[in-house]
């Protein structure tokens, strides 16, 4: 759910930062600030990555 939805609903910004375990209510306004459609107008395609850059070095994160 968006938070934009969620203030609508009656909750209080300082209650949803509490819950989100934010250090204060700037950090969550922030977020309501946040236009998803906007975003998804200025995101790049992400091209495929082969396989082998998942388990080179070994590493934790490598498969």
């Amino acid at each position: 759910m968006e938070l934009k939805k969620v203030t609508k609903s009656g909750s209080s910004i300082q209650a949803i930062s509490e819950t989100l375990g934010h250090s204060g209510t700037g950090a969550t306004m922030a977020y309501l600030n946040v236009d998803i459609d906007s975003l998804m107008e200025c995101s790049h395609e992400v091209p495929p990555v082969d396989k082998s850059y998942y388990t080179q070095k070994g590493g934790a994160f490598y498969v």
